[in-house]
């Protein structure tokens, strides 16, 4: 074999040795569990985690503000209003980063409140 043969044959192991490499970190990463989208962010003070179906069916209204037999409009404008109460504090230049962290759940509390309620009274 000549000098051109081994520097062929390198060239071809090291190219092969990078693409099994790379199939293999791309087959790992398909494998593992999903990312949360917003880890190291704790509830705030509550220490709670959102709530259940249970829970949120019997408090819905609550966390929207609005009374449980409200109709599909009232629903639909209290929504908006707690969402507008939250970017308003996300949005403060005067907020402390807690403010913004616990604006920041409560709109997913909103969201989800919302989320729970609507194909209901949608419905109606």
């Amino acid at each position: 074999m000549t000098a051109t043969d081994w520097i062929v044959v390198g060239a071809g192991g090291l190219v092969g040795w990078g693409l099994v490499s790379w199939l293999i970190t791309v087959i790992r990463q398909q494998k593992a569990p999903p990312v949360e989208m917003h880890q190291g962010t704790p509830p705030p003070a509550s220490g709670r985690a959102l709530l259940s179906v249970a829970e949120l069916g019997n408090s819905w209204h609550a966390i929207l503000g609005v009374a449980a037999d409200a109709s599909w409009a009232e629903i639909d404008t209290a929504y908006h209003e707690r969402l507008a109460e939250c970017e308003r504090t996300q949005l403060s230049s005067t907020g402390t980063a807690s403010d913004k962290q616990r604006a920041d759940f409560r709109r997913a509390q909103v969201n989800e409140a919302f989320e729970f309620i609507r194909p209901l009274k949608k419905s109606l």
